[in-house]
């Protein structure tokens, strides 16, 4: 479940500039290899990028200098993330097809805040968004850069995705609800009939 506290002083800032936020992981075992370059062919007015805390080797931030154009704000880590929410018009989500995540705490938090989402088509983030009805799902770079610059357009879209995300979300996530389906599925695993297993090592471990 999420904790719905935590967002409970959330406020969205007003500013100038159309503002793409990303929170998460600056690597590229997880980002999208092409998260600088594609970014960066976003046609529109005016683009703050928010990002996360620095990878190991502060490596994104360092080839994010090849882009001067783009208005790339490396956070650093930062305690309250709800801080890095409310500064954001659009949730920019590109993962690699082979990441490693599984429950995207940040993804269904940028949800909960009604933030409208777009995030490439991996098994992951398949699960969890529908598309086009709780987000935009893309195919490649090129449909990520149409996506945003569509949502950039379309305020109406924006509020109909962030809408239908948060309203998802706290359905599915509310503890009661979790908590209520966590113990169906222990209830249905200890109804199980008790059998052995007799595990096979390759090696001897012990």
């Amino acid at each position: 479940p999420l904790n719905f506290e935590r967002f409970s002083g959330y406020r969205r800032t007003k500013a100038k500039q159309f503002r793409i936020g990303y929170v998460g992981t600056l690597d590229y075992a997880k980002l999208h290899r092409e998260f600088l370059p594609m970014t960066s062919r976003i046609n529109i007015p005016e683009k703050i990028i928010v990002v996360g805390g620095k990878d190991i080797e502060g490596r994104l931030e360092h080839e994010a200098l090849s882009y001067p154009d783009v208005d790339f704000r490396f956070t650093g880590f930062v305690e309250n993330v709800v801080e890095l929410y409310e500064q954001m018009d659009v949730f920019g989500y590109p993962l690699n097809p082979k990441h490693f995540g599984t429950g995207e705490q940040a993804l269904r938090e940028a949800m909960f805040v009604g933030l409208p989402i777009v995030a490439f088509e991996n098994l992951c983030e398949k699960e969890i968004i529908e598309n086009g009805v709780t987000g935009l799902l893309v195919k490649d770079p090129e449909g990520y850069v149409a996506a945003i610059e569509l949502l950039y357009k379309d305020k109406s879209l924006r509020e109909r995705l962030g809408s239908n995300a948060k309203n998802a979300v706290t359905k599915m996530l509310s503890p009661p609800v979790a908590f209520s389906r966590l113990e169906s599925a222990y209830e249905k695993v200890m109804g199980l009939a008790k059998s052995a297993r007799n595990i096979r090592f390759s090696c001897d471990v012990l």
